[in-house]
């Protein structure tokens, strides 16, 4: 098995001694880093003068940029190549498509070295060693036993696929974990709550520093999640909020609830809803943001289709280097009122109360039209279960006109193989 410091000595050699400058740089922003204007001014520059879409603006200021999604790129991408870069010769990155839209973005060397440092910078943020042993649950799709096997011989990586699709038992895992000790866990936050779950039930013990940190990705984390991470290994877990179009935008502190932004690497708006002015100082929003060094395919004011706040201080500063109340894509908003008077609600407020009820395990709360929902829950079926559910819909959304439950083994996944606990299927908000 290669070591640690081999595996260090061997990154820091294949990027030339560049590595460990950018890492420091990330790491420095996400522990207290102010926006850089000046990276985003040159950033801008480049794409007016460089990019077909941008150069066809003119001169125009950054706010007066239009903000840009998945859908328009997607439809004119060779629109946002910049001259002069060879697409053949530049890093490709694409989304899984679990919204419907599935993606490719370029990056080029300077994105790429950029992406590296951050998962060095990200890692020691949270207390990890960057080169230990990582524990990676996702869905894994097609990857073989013997791709596995060099995961564990190069990188020290154990990639498990979860309870449910993993043939090995969660013992086994365990059992790995405890011959690499000073470990990272992480993972898809439900992957990691049922993999933490079943140790749990099972008695099984973790010996202190088995696992240094755990890092949720991709999903919301529950609170029986922080429970369980507490009482199994003693740390607080840490989330990650990031984009295949992108990379590490902010990880959260020992706070979950407030992410550190790397404002070394990207410049974040949080804009209105319903326009694109920027949201009143604390208020939720959609967030945008601009990759300060992807200068191959820049992405400047890119709408990331989740939403979220600046973090408030006590005394009513803003503070622009950390996001909180990050929530999944606009489709998954609650709408609520009445045609006439239609609201939008924060899907945390309904995750948070639902989260509280300890016999459901899983579930997902669907909504139809104004007033018609369904709960699909992985739960003991109950009478007192279902009222206890209604009261919530109707406390936080208001009277409910339809609601139904369907009682599953498993709540279905995307074919990301992430678990999206909020769906609205009103194709336009009224």
């Amino acid at each position: 098995m290669i070591g640690s410091s081999l595996r260090h000595t061997a990154a820091v050699a294949l990027t030339r001694g560049q590595l460990e400058p950018v890492a420091a740089e990330v790491e420095a922003a996400l522990r207290g880093g102010q926006p850089t204007p000046a990276k985003r001014i040159a950033i801008m520059k480049h794409a007016l003068e460089q990019v077909p879409f941008y150069r066809r603006l003119g001169e125009v200021a950054f706010i007066d940029l239009p903000v840009v999604d998945k859908a328009l790129i997607r439809a004119s991408q060779d629109d946002f190549l910049a001259a002069g870069f060879d697409r053949s010769k530049l890093a490709a990155t694409h989304t899984s498509g679990s919204t419907g839209i599935p993606f490719t973005t370029y990056q080029d060397g300077a994105k790429v070295l950029r992406h590296r440092g951050s998962l060095v910078a990200n890692y020691r943020f949270v207390g990890a060693d960057p080169w230990g042993p990582f524990l990676h649950t996702k869905q894994w799709g097609t990857l073989t036993s013997r791709q596995r096997w060099v995961m564990q011989l190069t990188k020290n990586h154990f990639a498990y696929a979860g309870v449910h699709q993993d043939p090995r038992p969660p013992a086994s895992i365990a059992g790995w974990l405890k011959r690499h000790p000073g470990a990272v866990a992480m993972g898809y936050s439900s992957y990691l709550e049922g993999l933490f779950r079943a140790w749990d039930e099972s008695g099984l013990s973790i010996p202190p520093g088995t696992v240094r940190a755990v890092v949720g990705i991709s999903e919301p984390a529950s609170p029986f999640l922080t429970i369980l991470t507490k009482r199994l290994f003693g740390v607080s877990p840490r989330m990650r909020y990031s984009n295949m179009e992108m990379g590490l935008i902010a990880v959260s502190g020992e706070d979950m609830s407030v992410y550190h932004i790397d404002t070394s690497s990207f410049h974040v708006e949080i804009l209105e809803v319903d326009s694109n002015r920027p949201a009143d100082p604390g208020q939720s929003g959609r967030i945008v943001v601009t990759d300060l060094t992807n200068r191959a395919m820049p992405l400047l004011r890119y709408d990331t289709g989740d939403l979220g706040r600046f973090v408030v201080s006590n005394d009513g500063v803003l503070d622009r280097s950390r996001l909180t109340d990050i929530q999944g894509r606009r489709l998954d908003v609650i709408h609520a009122g009445d045609a006439e008077h239609p609201r939008r609600l924060h899907a945390l407020q309904i995750w948070g109360l639902t989260t509280r009820i300890s016999e459901i395990r899983q579930f997902q709360l669907r909504q139809h039209s104004l007033g018609h929902f369904t709960w699909i829950l992985n739960a003991p079926a109950s009478a007192e279960l279902e009222r206890r559910l209604q009261a919530i819909l109707e406390t936080v959304v208001g009277p409910t006109e339809h609601c139904d439950f369907t009682y599953v083994d498993e709540v279905p996944v995307l074919a990301s193989g992430k678990r999206q606990f909020f769906v609205n299927e009103i194709e336009e908000t009224p």
